[in-house]
């Protein structure tokens, strides 16, 4: 089984309270900006924790405020992907996975790198 029950106080005006159990398959989640989506995610990665509640995961308990479980991300056993940017804020795809490559040694040679699309940052 798979289940959320969670309660987060993200400011005065937003508290994200979600409640319910999912089946087998692919699940999505919709909303209008701001609904809490990405917090419920992160809650669920463990890149955020809730105020209370319970988070079970094909019935492993990941976060359970009233028993003081909340395992770290890397023992979830699940992924998350950020809507945000990964790279650095000003470099493009290229550079930035070329000086992972080199061991952030060789920062400025990009031209090993083609740009990965015009479209790239």
């Amino acid at each position: 089984m798979t289940g959320i029950r969670v309660k987060k106080k993200v400011s005065e005006a937003f508290t994200l309270e979600a409640d319910f159990s999912l089946g087998a398959g692919i699940t999505a989640l919709i909303g209008p900006a701001g609904a809490g989506k990405t917090l419920l995610l992160e809650m669920v990665a463990g890149l955020a924790t809730p105020d209370e509640g319970r988070i079970l995961l094909d019935d492993a308990i990941l976060f359970d405020g009233q028993a003081r479980v909340d395992l770290p991300p890397v023992r979830r056993g699940c992924g998350y992907v950020s809507q945000t940017d990964s790279l650095f804020p000003i470099e493009r795809c290229g550079r930035t996975w070329s000086s992972r490559r080199a061991g952030f040694r060789a920062w400025s040679a990009t031209a090993a790198w083609p740009k990965l699309s015009s479209n790239s940052h």
